[in-house]
Parts: structure tokens; sequence; C-alpha cells
């Protein structure tokens, strides 16, 4: 084994070895007062610069000669038309194209590639067209940049690429500011002022989108709702709108306290941010106030089983629309007779009134006393109740002559006399004639009739 490696040593001339440089012929003779060429290959492979030594033995002579060898490499020479692309301020999610080229002013071809940043993330915000290729001497390549970005704010990013064969890279440093879209609303306030309790009252806004780009608006308010059923109602509360478009926006409000309300429309950005604005909403509700002029209807004699009609009067004192529902009677005057109203339920103007109808029709002969409630929405208990009073009868009903006188007559025989029954009512008079005793010897001729209205 030792022999081997003794022996290859030995028979190791030791020439001149590089991957940079290379000398031919690394060995030979020359002849007295003579002369030969040497010829030394510089390669290099990145644009540095090198250095080595050579050394030649010369047969017979203790001295070597030296030869320093150095050079330097020159690699391609590659440059960006700008190394700095201010992109201005730009609407979030808009799209804005920009051009940027790379030439090549070197000797030799240019490979140039895009270093990909490890630390951005899964979206690109920035894209080039070209992130590779070779450019000949001389020769310019153009680069749409494309910029979109979803993050508000300021935004800066530096980019390189490779040259293949030199150490120097090519930056890009992207710049800007990334705004919300701009928009519009016509409205800096909604105030309802003075509103009645549980009336709906609308207000309408104009959004308008002055921004190149479109968005999704969400409207809101906070503090609605919360405890108890929601009093406020956006339409549309949320859509998108296009650049310069413009949509009308009703709020309706149905409030349901006596109260101040000092609330705030709040305006959303999908994706983007919330609270972009925020538009105070000002009411002040009241209770209108509602006086029953008659509170008693005093229908007097009333003939059974004829409608008559009476009214009361409600009266607005106030400067606010009020609302009144007139319920049903309870069950247990049914055995009276029959009540309705011409209208069971509306509203009175502000200061004004409102009359409704009471039918009653009767069904048994007594006096009564009838309770008729009449409700104004509140916030509290507001019920004013109405007395329906009467006495009801039959129709009226003359007899001529009042007492028959037959005299003497002869027996075994028919004697008769008439009756005369007249009505002066505006009732039918349904009547049936008999005697107390069955066995009277008096017997009406015609026992049952029904005498028209008067």
């Amino acid at each position: 084994k030792y022999k081997a490696i003794r022996k290859e040593i030995e028979e190791d001339n030791l020439l001149f070895e590089d991957d940079i440089f290379s000398i031919q012929p690394l060995n030979g003779s020359i002849w007295p007062n003579s002369e030969i060429t040497i010829t030394v290959i510089f390669k290099p492979k990145s644009a540095l610069k090198y250095t080595n030594i050579s050394y030649c033995n010369i047969s017979c002579s203790d001295e070597r000669l030296v030869l320093h060898l150095e050079g330097e490499g020159l690699g391609p020479k590659a440059f960006l038309s700008t190394n700095v692309l201010s992109i201005g301020d730009i609407f979030v999610n808009d799209v804005q194209n920009f051009n940027i080229y790379i030439e090549n002013r070197g000797e030799i071809p240019a490979k140039f590639s895009l270093i990909k940043n490890e630390y951005r993330e899964n979206e690109e915000v920035v894209k080039f067209e070209t992130e590779s290729g070779v450019l000949t001497v001389g020769q310019r390549v153009n680069i749409l940049v494309t910029f979109k970005n979803r993050r508000i704010g300021e935004y800066q990013e530096i980019f390189r690429w490779r040259l293949e064969g030199s150490t120097d890279q090519m930056v890009l440093l992207v710049r800007g500011l990334v705004r919300t879209p701009k928009f519009e609303i016509d409205q800096d306030i909604i105030d309802f002022k003075h509103i009645s309790f549980q009336f709906e009252e609308t207000s309408e806004l104009t959004l308008t989108n002055t921004s190149s780009v479109p968005f999704k608006f969400i409207f809101r308010i906070p503090l609605d709702g919360r405890g108890t059923n929601k009093e406020f109602e956006i339409l549309p509360n949320a859509d998108f709108i296009q650049p310069n478009e413009s949509k009308k926006i009703m709020i309706k409000f149905v409030p349901l306290f006596r109260k101040v309300y000092n609330l705030a429309l709040v305006m959303d950005m999908e994706g983007i941010g919330r609270d972009m604005r925020s538009i105070p909403i000002k009411a002040e509700v009241e209770v209108p106030k509602v006086r029953l002029v008659n509170n008693v209807l005093d229908f007097g004699e009333i003939f059974l089983r004829y409608t008559q009609t009476k009214e009361i009067e409600l009266i607005n004192e106030s400067k606010l629309y009020a609302r009144y529902i007139v319920h049903p009677i309870n069950q247990k005057y049914n055995i009276f007779g029959n009540i309705e109203t011409d209208i069971k339920q509306g509203k009175i103007p502000p200061e004004s009134s409102v009359k409704i109808n009471v039918s009653l029709t009767t069904s048994c002969l007594k006096e009564f006393i009838i309770e008729l409630s009449v409700e104004i929405i509140s916030d509290i208990s507001d019920v004013q109740d109405v007395k329906i009073k009467g006495y009801s009868k039959g129709p009226t009903v003359d007899i001529s002559p009042k007492e028959i006188d037959f005299g003497d007559r002869e027996v075994l025989q028919k004697h008769l006399r008439k009756v005369t029954l007249t009505t002066n009512s505006i009732l039918e008079a349904d009547f049936y004639a008999f005697t107390k005793s069955k066995t009277s010897i008096f017997k009406p001729f015609q026992r049952h009739y029904v005498l028209n209205a008067g």
C-alpha cells in the first residue's frame, strides 16, 4: 500500500492546476539562445478579483521562476430604469399599472431572475409581468408592474433581481400610500325633532362613492335593539356601490319609549375597516294629549232590536299625531244587546279631532249601562271609558175602544164588536190576542197580527 503511494508521489510532476487560471504548455524543453511562448488562460466564474502564483522549475538550477497571476472577472452589467418606484396615493383594492425596464449595458448576455421575498404573505401586492429572462448585449425589456393592496396605510417593499455570474443585484423599492375609498354623505346629522310615540318616522340620506374603486358598505346603529325590539330599520343596510354611484339610504324609526334619543348611524366598509363614518341621530319622543269630549252616551228610550247611533269625539290637543284603539265590549254586556263602532282604531292629526259613531241594538226590555273603552297609545296605560246608558222598550200600541159592552144579547148567537189597534212606533208591532180564562165565552176573532211601523 505505502509503496504504491510512494511511487505515485515520485511519478507526480506537481504540475500547475487551477480552476480559474490554466497554463499551456506546462512543461517542455527550450534550446540555447531560443524562446518559447507560454499561454496563460484566465476563465473567471464570477465578477471577482482572482490571484494565484505559479512556479517554473529549471533543470540544473536551484532557483525557481515565479509567475504571479491575477485577473478580475467582469460579469453582466444590467440596470433597472429606476431604483425607486413611487406609486403615490392609491385607493384600497384599486388596481394600478406601472412600467419599468431592464437594460443590458454590459459586454456579455445578462440572465436575470426575480428573487422571491420569503417574508411576503400569500397575497401578492406587487406583481411583475416578467420575472426572469436573458438580455443580449444592449437589449432592453419592458416590465409591467401591477399593484393592488387590501390594507390601508403606508406601503414599502424591496424587490431584488439576481444576475447570473455577478454578485451585483438589481434593487427596486416600491413605496406608496394606500387610502380608503372616498365617499360623501349628504347629511351631517339625522334629527327627527319632536315625534310621536310609536309613530313611524323616516329620514333619507344619499351615499356617493367618489373614488375609482367599488366597495361594500354596511350601515348599523350600535345601541339599537339592546334589551328590547329594534326601533330602526335601514334600507338598504348593506350593498355594493360602484365608482361615482349614488345610493339612497332610508332610515325608518318607530320609537318604543318616551325619551330623548341620542344615537349614531355608523358606516363600515367590508374588508376595509369599521366606523368609517358616524352620523348622530337625535329625536325627542312624546305622547300626545288626547281628551274624550263626552264620556257618557245617553240613548234614552230605545226600541227593542232597533239600532240607534250616537257619536263620541276625541280631541288631540298636542302638535303630534295620536293613535287610538276602540276595545271590544266586555262579553258580560252581551245580555243587553250589541254595540258596534264604525272605527276600530285610527290616527288623530295634530290639534284636531275625530268622531266615532257608536251603534246600539238592544236585545232585552230593561234599563242598561254599558262601558266602552277607548285606549290612547302611550308608554303607560291611558284608557278612557265611555258609559252608554238608556232604557230599552217595545213598540207602543193604542187600543180603541178600551172597553167593549155587548149589552143584552140573545143566547146561543154570535155577536161581534170591533177593536182597533194602532201604532206610531218606528218598529213593527207583533201582537197576540187572548183571554185570561180559557173557558171564557169571549173569544178574539183574530188571534195574531203584525202592525207595520206607523
